[in-house]
């Protein structure tokens, strides 16, 4: 019988962890060296809903990306446009969103939201 992948509560903290970190069950069994379906099962032990990338999320949504000095200033769809131009990486609108919700930097439209807000009397 193989050995238990998890064995203590510290691990299983830090394979949770790194799934949120990466997204992607795949490159979670690559880091942790087993197999889809076994780093699949032990999330769903762990009581971690396991989501399918949708085919539309699959073009490069797990971009976590350097730091665009625009970020926040920019829409996102003129950020991705940007990136596009200038490394020639096809990234969408949703990767850029993701990326600049991960480092907690606000929309363009919720910081003009939070002045008009702010502006009223």
């Amino acid at each position: 019988m193989p050995e238990k992948l998890l064995k203590t509560e510290e691990e299983e903290a830090a394979f949770v962890k790194d799934y949120e970190k990466l997204m992607s069950v795949k490159d979670l069994a690559k880091k942790w060296g087993c197999t889809r379906q076994t780093a699949s099962a032990a999330l769903k032990r762990l009581g971690v809903k396991v989501q399918r990338p949708s085919r539309k999320a699959t073009n490069n949504s797990n971009w976590k990306g350097e730091y665009h000095p625009k970020l926040g200033e920019w829409s996102d769809q003129m950020v991705a446009n940007d990136i596009k131009r200038r490394t020639g990486k096809t990234i969408t609108r949703a990767a850029v969103q993701i990326a600049r919700v991960r480092r907690g930097i606000k929309s363009q439209r919720e910081r003009m939201l939070e002045a008009y807000e702010e502006a009223l009397p």
